[in-house]
């Protein structure tokens, strides 16, 4: 790869003698609320548990993100606390930001993301020593 770095033209002068680009008209990730992120966070940890890491990438419908959408905020809504239901409703809205973003992405990206999905997802055999140490602490 021959990266490049991006130049607005723009400097900030800092009291050190340092000078860099300034930050204008850049994304602001430092604006996310990391409370709310850990919640999302622990949401996508447990669905990787349940189901394998990045299980949902492989291709769940827009309509179905929706629907589980709705039903988790009004679940919220109406007082249930039986699980995260909030962290729940984002999944579900990234998964729709997702469909839209990957119906954008070039067919070259599309085809290398479906093969490492296809390598996260296949089931893992452990390796020898760890089998064989379950074997011998069973007896």
């Amino acid at each position: 790869m021959n990266y490049k770095i991006k130049d607005s033209g723009k400097r900030q002068e800092y009291p050190t003698g340092a000078v860099r680009d300034t930050s204008e008209d850049k994304i602001r990730w430092d604006l996310l609320p990391v409370e709310a992120l850990k919640r999302v966070a622990i949401h996508y940890t447990n669905g990787a548990k349940k189901y394998a890491p990045n299980n949902w990438k492989r291709g769940i419908p827009t309509d179905r993100f929706i629907e589980s959408a709705m039903r988790h905020f009004m679940q919220w809504r109406l007082g249930e606390r039986d699980e995260d239901h909030l962290s729940a409703v984002v999944f579900n809205i990234f998964g729709i930001i997702y469909n839209e973003e990957k119906e954008n992405m070039p067919e070259w990206f599309k085809k290398e993301l479906e093969e490492k999905l296809k390598q996260e997802v296949e089931p893992k055999q452990e390796p020898a020593y760890i089998r064989l140490r379950k074997n011998c602490s069973q007896d």
